[in-house]
């Protein structure tokens, strides 16, 4: 889904993969795997996000930005449990 055809009733999925310092994250948006810029304040009933938080989200124009998107309306929905990959599978020798 291109963000141009995305509007602020559409709700995205995505889990938070790194933080970028003062309240801000970056996500990889579940469908398109594409990264969105998320901001603390941005998150409903203030929870503080943490890498792998899982999130649901609208996408808007950044006001300090204009020509950029960010997240807003931001809940948490629940964490990204760690997934072990077998040795055999990425050819790692133990």
């Amino acid at each position: 889904m291109s963000t141009a055809t995305i509007t602020a009733e559409t709700k995205l999925t995505a889990t938070i993969v790194a933080e970028g310092g003062k309240g801000c994250w970056f996500a990889e948006q579940d469908v398109t795997h594409e990264s969105v810029f998320v901001h603390q304040r941005q998150v409903v009933r203030g929870r503080y996000l943490h890498i792998g938080d899982r999130i649901r989200f609208s996408l808007a124009p950044n006001p300090s930005k204009p020509d950029k998107i960010w997240a807003v309306d931001v809940e948490f929905i629940g964490i990204q449990i760690a997934r072990q990959v077998s040795s055999h599978l990425t050819g790692e020798r133990r």
